[in-house]
């Protein structure tokens, strides 16, 4: 899946993106909370946790690729 730094920087900030919970606006239909939480800290929550096992794969799998010290992209 992962191939090289580049994606690898690619996904992760991908991931990091979708963390934000930057599109929730006030909508009639969406719940106002959820277990206590306002529906936005409720994504970010979620998301938090979803992005940090997704970084945790990443380490645990493409470790070598990371921490290589070879700079060339192929």
């Amino acid at each position: 899946m992962i191939k090289s730094k580049r994606s690898l920087y690619a996904y992760s900030l991908g991931a990091l993106v979708f963390t934000v919970p930057w599109f929730f606006t006030p909508q009639e239909r969406l719940p106002h909370t959820i277990l206590g939480f306002p529906t936005w800290a409720f994504y970010a929550v979620v998301a938090s946790i979803l992005y940090a096992s997704f970084i945790a794969y990443c380490l645990q799998r493409h470790w070598d690729l990371s921490a290589s010290g070879d700079d060339n992209e192929e």
